[in-house]
């Protein structure tokens, strides 16, 4: 059964049993409105994802009972809580001439008490509550939030007077007073401390929460205050630029906080740019449609000299520019997301969620972790998910050592991921939808890694590797157990394969492994073209392809000139064609059909080699090694007497398993097919094809017989 982990004055949590729907809570004093109570579950993931659920009229059984379906997942934290805010306005609103009465009165009145009560139990599970003076610190704090619910309207009412009453007469005691009862902490607001002698390493920010006030300069001076915990509460603020001093941390308390950047700012709403600056818990509206493209205009923006910087579970939406800007060193995200970048231009001109670094030479990013991140539902074209720049310089290590770990790019309109940084490894992610390219290479990345990604759906390519630099070799691309699925959406678009290598003119790509991937189409009819392209530009030397699998792709494999067959290491790669369950390389293009011909078959017996082509040239000389897929033979003439013995004979010497023989009982179209790689050749290796007849075989006609040996090279 469900298991009770904590009750609140104003918010209950339980672990969940999984098949528990109905919820039974007590808040003290009850609610004023169904609309104030909500819900959320959390996940027991190492980094915990938050679910919020839809509570309306019809979710309550009875006043105290919840349903709650489908059933919160076993191990699961489930909590109920109320918020009466009411975004930040009294639930009354006096006017002069107007009646007071006493229903309105009391609904005020309730509401401050329970707005008091709502924050201290927010603090309670945000911070360590074993410290009385951090509630104190909240209690003083909570009163300011009463008073300005109360105060403007009905100062000196008995319900503000009641409330500062019980504050001063609870002058002894506190959180270890009161034995730890967690229960108990609702009247913690009353006990009479001085706030800053508390606790001087936090503040709360009062200020307009509506967001019709700009509040700039409140919200900086809180910052600058030398509190190294900022809490912003529940609701909206307008402003404009604001920098978050080294060492402080900017708290929001979730998504409901919101800080909205003020029409026309053309800047950055965060800036930080010194060592150990954080930001958790809180919306950034960028208002893109409201500034000019300037290039800078971002949520959250980390300069050069910024250092160690700790983001979690920030939301970056409508920005102009960069969602996240993040340049400096040690760094770490997680949970973060951007959405509906608004200010790309063009080709030249792109946009992006997560923006690392950026191409003006010397600027750095290093050492930086981004976990469990999503760049999604950017549809104004041009705009990618991540962009991993490379400083301006390729290869030249101004942005490396960058871990994506669980990161997602869905629905943007250009790239999902577009890596150009130096020892980069992105780990589990995973590109959906976009509207160009799942992962896209360029410049020329030092060992790039890309293992257990995912890309399907994508307009294009699932993986677009496209070394740029014609000075700078890329080297150290692994690709290692990674999926390109469906991709190619876009059935007017460009390039649509899985793996597409393609280099530009006069650039390199050098000791690359390619192991272990999928590239499948299993829609029916296929949109991704190929599985695994290397085009006919640039050069991919020193390759290592080895055990990877595609099928239902137009084309499975298809080499280019750009493939150096020479340094190509290839072990065990599977394909199969879309049209027929057989093997379909097409690796590389030239000699897959050996073709011969035999004219005026002799009535007697001999030993012939068939001609090539129907050349004077007999036999194919093998350019690389490869294995024999099968052999056919089709006879033009009805066959009246005897029999006719076509030999496979590599260097002369007869290959058994592909002998074919008509007679007056076989039809005249006859063929002998085997499994792959049996039968094999070598570079340099001559295939022939002979024939031998008896006397009393007597076939007519100019081209008596044709043959078709099937190779597929290594």
């Amino acid at each position: 059964m469900a298991t009770a982990t904590l009750t609140l004055g104003s918010q209950n949590r339980w672990l969940a049993d999984g098949t528990t729907t109905d919820w039974n809570f007590n808040f003290s004093g009850g609610y004023i409105s169904t609309d104030h109570v909500f819900a959320y579950s959390m996940s027991n993931d190492t980094i915990p994802v938050r679910h919020d659920y839809v509570v309306t009229g019809g979710s309550f059984v009875s006043q105290y009972v919840l349903r709650i379906t489908p059933a919160v997942p076993n191990g699961h934290t489930i909590v109920i809580y109320r918020d009466s805010r009411n975004n930040g306005l009294p639930l009354a609103d006096f006017v002069d001439g107007g009646g007071i009465n006493e229903t309105d009165l009391d609904a005020i009145a309730r509401q401050a008490i329970f707005v008091n009560q709502e924050t201290l139990d927010s603090a309670t599970t945000q911070f360590q509550t074993s410290q009385p003076a951090l509630f104190d610190q909240f209690a003083q704090a909570t009163l300011d939030q009463v008073n300005a619910i109360v105060g403007p309207t009905v100062s000196g009412l008995a319900a503000e007077v009641a409330a500062r009453t019980a504050f001063q007469n609870d002058t002894g005691s506190s959180a270890a007073g009161k034995g730890g009862n967690l229960v108990g902490l609702a009247a913690v607001y009353g006990v009479a401390r001085t706030v800053a002698a508390a606790f001087a390493g936090m503040c709360i920010v009062s200020a307009d929460a509506t967001g019709g006030v700009e509040v700039t300069s409140t919200i900086q001076a809180a910052l600058d205050s030398g509190a190294s915990q900022v809490i912003l509460p529940l609701g909206t603020y307008l402003s404009g630029a604001l920098t978050i001093p080294a060492g402080v941390t900017l708290r929001g308390q979730g998504w409901g906080t919101i800080l909205k950047l003020k029409n026309a700012a053309n800047a950055a709403l965060l800036t930080a740019a010194g060592a150990n600056s954080g930001l958790a818990d809180i919306k950034l509206d960028g208002n893109g449609d409201a500034q000019n493209h300037s290039g800078s205009c971002t949520g959250l923006t980390l300069t050069n000299a910024s250092t160690n910087a700790r983001v979690s579970n920030v939301w970056a939406y409508q920005v102009c520019d960069w969602g996240f800007w993040i340049k400096g060193t040690g760094h770490k995200f997680d949970r973060c997301l951007s959405t509906d970048v608004r200010g790309a231009q063009d080709a030249n001109s792109v946009r992006c969620g997560f923006l690392l670094n950026d191409g003006l030479s010397g600027h750095v990013c290093k050492d930086v972790v981004l976990t469990a991140c999503e760049a999604r539902d950017s549809t104004v074209p041009f705009t990618n998910g991540f962009i991993l720049e490379d400083g301006g310089t390729p290869g030249g290590g101004f942005s490396k050592n960058i871990t994506l770990q669980g990161c997602i790019a869905r629905n943007n309109s250009y790239m999902g991921f577009k890596p150009k940084s130096d020892q980069t490894t992105l780990q589990g992610c995973h590109s959906s939808s976009n509207g160009v390219h799942g992962y896209q290479t360029q410049s020329a990345p030092q060992d790039l890694i890309l293992a257990g990604c995912t890309a399907d759906n994508n307009g294009w390519c699932g993986y677009y590797l496209n070394p740029t630099s014609t000075t700078v070799t890329m080297r150290g691309l692994r690709i290692i157990g990674s999926v390109a699925r469906n991709n190619g959406q876009d059935t007017g678009g460009g390039t649509r394969y899985g793996f597409a290598f393609e280099a530009t003119a006069g650039s390199t790509c050098d000791c690359a492994t390619i192991m272990g991937c999928d590239a499948y189409d299993n829609q029916g009819t296929a949109t991704q073209q190929r599985g695994y392209s290397w085009g006919s530009s640039g050069s991919f030397t020193s390759m290592n392809v080895i055990g990877n699998s595609a099928k239902g792709n137009t084309v499975d494999y298809l080499a280019g000139a750009s493939l150096d067959l020479a340094t190509l290491t290839r072990a065990e790669n599977i394909g199969f064609s879309s049209a027929a369950n057989t093997l379909n390389f097409t690796w590389p293009t030239n000699v897959q059909r050996l073709e011969f011909l035999a004219e005026n078959v002799p009535a007697s017996a001999v030993s012939v080699a068939m001609t090539r082509d129907g050349t004077t040239t007999r036999g194919y000389v093998m350019t690389r090694a490869g294995c024999i897929r099968g052999v056919t033979i089709r006879g033009n003439a009805a066959i009246t007497a005897g029999t006719l013995t076509v030999l496979l004979r590599v260097n002369g010497t007869p290959n058994g398993t592909f002998n074919v023989v008509l007679n007056t009982t076989n039809p005249t179209i006859n063929s002998s097919e085997t499994n792959i790689r049996v039968g094999t050749f070598a570079k340099g290796d001559l295939i022939t094809l002979t024939y031998s007849t008896d006397a009393a075989f007597l076939p007519t006609g100019t081209t008596d017989y044709d043959g078709v040996v099937e190779v597929m090279f290594q």
